[in-house]
């Protein structure tokens, strides 16, 4: 049986659950409890276009006929009554990336209780809104019927549709079908006050609860497991192995649903954002086939470029952390000084590219375009982190004489210094040095990160990590974490457009955790 099908067969026979996550007995008052929900609705259809659920799991359809999609809670009354201000929580988990914005109205006995707002959602995103207790007695009894509305959203510029947007879909599977995915299964959630959100995020994290989109999603996951595991953390190894297992397969390389739900394996890839979990990949499995066909895929892309002019290509500050990195880390672990200067290369590039001489930091640049989003804090926290694992590589494996590298280092330095000016409360905001687009969490983890990481390589003095420090006592606190662990306050898709990143919209995302967990491990090795 190959890594990916026997993870999933696991799951099937765990007899661990998630601490706090009671199902069928109500016997001591845990923090929470989830109520898992008995679906009628159109399930497991094949999907437009040839598409596929994330991860194949089952799914249920969401469409625009509240009377097509029901909800049965049969333990709600029970699970409540261990509480006395009870709150809940109608928890999703998304089955197919939904590229539009749409509304999820939440009816109980054809009245509308609460809704879920959807400004695109990846695949693995908890969906989630608050249930008034006054409609509990109406929920327990009655249950809760689902339909959608899609709505024109001002400042927003959605992109990349199908000619028909893709179907609403949740995730079908049942706690006890899916116990290390349990936190994704159709539930309510019931709570009364979480007492130790600490417990939970690491629960949350070592779980499959946490598992992302492969690529630079899944990646932040796994790269924080690997620096936590560096650090003696044997549960993070555990659950570093089988976040990569869930996406490895011996005899197709990776398995995964790109972003618009199309089946990717046999050394298929999507995008330069794919790779940043071989950074692990080639540390735990190095002769794992699917290294090789990274590099198939990526050096003749890079290639096509050769000699030509850095503003005849796309870049991103996402291709210093999910592509160039990786390179390296191969490279290094090969002892191939030809591969590492091609790393550095397209490190150096992006700098060039996207970093202005105030030290502003752009996202993105298009061919032939000057360069957008200056300062979004999510995409500094992949510049950066890039940059200092990137440093790291190279002086751990005696590269520092490549064309290049000065460039990096003095890069690294001057953008953390630049970029200290923003924080603010422990944090950033989502634009850095604008408080009206509100503060965030992962990039404010993920630059963090960044100067914590730096500072135990020695690049950067002691004090970025106490602020780093800072930045992880607020990520432990309700505005950032829910009662389960998940991490929220996250910053919506850059898919939506540049304006609507000055909006203030925020999301439940697994992405913070792993973000947070650098944090974590470099304060437990220094």
């Amino acid at each position: 049986m190959d890594r990916r099908n026997f993870i999933k067969a696991a799951g099937l026979f765990s007899t661990t659950l998630v601490s706090g996550c009671a199902l069928t007995q109500f016997n001591t008052n845990p923090d929470f409890v989830r109520v898992a929900a008995k679906t009628r609705a159109i399930k497991n259809i094949p999907l437009r276009h040839g598409k596929h659920s994330a991860g194949r799991h089952k799914f249920f359809i969401v469409t625009s006929n509240p009377d097509e999609a029901h909800l049965e809670f049969s333990e709600l009354r029970s699970a409540v009554n261990l509480y006395n201000k009870p709150k809940l929580t109608l928890s999703l988990g998304n089955a197919l990336e939904c590229r539009r914005c749409t509304r999820i109205n939440v009816y109980c006995r054809c009245r509308k209780i609460s809704e879920i707002i959807i400004y695109t959602g990846f695949g693995y995103q908890p969906m989630r809104c608050d249930i008034p207790l006054e409609y509990l007695d109406d929920v327990a009894t009655y249950g809760l019927n689902l339909s959608f509305v899609d709505f024109d959203l001002k400042d927003a510029d959605i992109y990349d549709y199908d000619e028909q947007p893709n179907e609403i879909c949740f995730f079908d599977f049942s706690p006890t079908e899916q116990p290390d995915l349990c936190a994704l299964a159709p539930q309510i959630l019931v709570y009364e006050t979480c007492v130790n959100l600490e417990k939970h995020f690491y629960e949350n994290l070592y779980s499959l609860n946490s598992i992302l989109p492969f690529g630079w999603m899944s990646g932040c996951q796994t790269e924080g497991l690997h620096e936590l595991a560096k650090a003696g953390d044997t549960s993070a190894m555990k659950a570093l192995k089988k976040h990569l297992n869930y996406y490895l397969d011996d005899e197709k390389g990776v398995v995964f649903e790109n972003p618009r739900g199309f089946l990717f394996e046999n050394g298929k890839f999507d995008s330069v954002e794919d790779f940043l979990p071989f950074s692990t990949i080639d540390v735990i499995y190095p002769n794992h086939k699917a290294t090789d066909m990274f590099l198939k895929w990526a050096l003749p892309s890079i290639r096509k470029y050769d000699n030509k002019p850095i503003t005849s290509r796309f870049l991103s500050t996402e291709g210093c952390y999910t592509f160039a990195y990786p390179l390296l880390r191969i490279a290094a672990n090969r002892n191939d000084r030809q591969l590492a200067q091609t790393a550095i290369n397209e490190t150096v590039i992006r700098i060039e590219r996207l970093v202005s001489a105030d030290g502003k930091i752009h996202q993105r640049a298009s061919a032939r375009s000057t360069p957008v989003l200056p300062n979004w804090t999510r995409g500094i926290a992949w510049y950066m982190l890039g940059l200092v694992q990137i440093l790291k590589i190279v002086d751990s494996h005696g590269l520092g004489d490549l064309n290049g590298v000065d460039k990096i280092r003095k890069s690294f330095k001057d953008s953390a210094k630049y970029l200290s000016q923003f924080q603010r409360d422990g944090y950033w905001d989502c634009i850095s040095g604008l408080p009206e687009t509100r503060s965030e969490s992962s990039g404010s983890m993920g630059i963090s990160a960044s100067y914590a990481l730096g500072v135990e390589a020695g690049y950067l003095d002691s004090s970025y990590l106490d602020r780093a420090n800072l930045a992880l006592e607020r990520f432990f606190t309700p505005e950032n974490l829910e009662p389960d662990g998940f991490s929220k306050n996250i910053t919506q898709s850059n898919r939506l457009g540049v304006k609507f990143q000055y909006l203030g919209k925020r999301i439940i995302m697994q992405l913070g955790s792993g973000l947070a967990a650098h944090i974590i491990a470099v304060n437990k090795r220094i």
